[in-house]
């Protein structure tokens, strides 16, 4: 073996290099000795250099000016995109109203509290409301679930369908009784 060392790019021997062992310090290196001087090659960074190859994202358009304020202010996103849904205008009149109610500001001056259920439970109610409809007009709980599923695509468990039926038949007869009490108490 030769003592030479070859360079990457050029395979150019250079005389008098050490080859590498596993081990041993690179020469140069120790007490008192100052490190090799750098590398001619630039520092072994890439020889090309590539624009990158992701885009930034544009900066969004409100359809309302107005909104940029709200986003400035650092309003939550989920606030600006009702304002952007439903107007500038409408959203800073729902805010007037929430404002104005003592009851949602048990953060202090500064903050509201607004605490809404899900729109799924207002689903829930409506098709409730539906299925108590149907139940008055008559239908069997086989035809209220073929409905529910024809014209609301809801799959929705016998035993729920049964659940309501029941309430639904609970609610008329108090409502039945309170009225006969009412009547008797005149």
């Amino acid at each position: 073996m030769t003592n030479e060392k070859r360079t990457i790019d050029a395979d150019i021997a250079i005389p008098g290099a050490q080859p590498d062992l596993p081990g041993l310090p690179p020469p140069g290196w120790g007490v008192g000795n100052a490190p090799p001087p750098p590398s001619r090659l630039g520092g072994g960074y890439l020889s090309i250099c590539m624009p990158y190859e992701f885009s930034v994202p544009a900066e969004k358009k409100f359809s309302d000016p107005r909104i940029y304020q709200l986003e400035a202010m650092a309003l939550r996103r989920t606030f600006i995109d009702v304002a952007e849904a439903i107007g500038f205008d409408a959203f800073m009149t729902m805010w007037k109203i929430f404002s104005a109610d003592p009851t949602f500001r048990d953060q202090g001056p500064s903050a509201m509290r607004i605490v809404m259920r899900p729109i799924d439970a207002f689903e829930r109610y409506q098709r409730n409301r539906y299925i108590e409809y149907l139940f008055a007009s008559g239908l069997t709980d086989a035809e209220v679930l073929d409905r529910l599923d024809k014209q609301l695509g809801v799959d929705l468990a016998d035993s729920s369908v049964r659940r309501l039926r029941n309430e639904r038949t609970g609610r008329d007869k108090s409502a039945k009784k309170h009225v006969a009490q009412r009547g008797r108490k005149r």
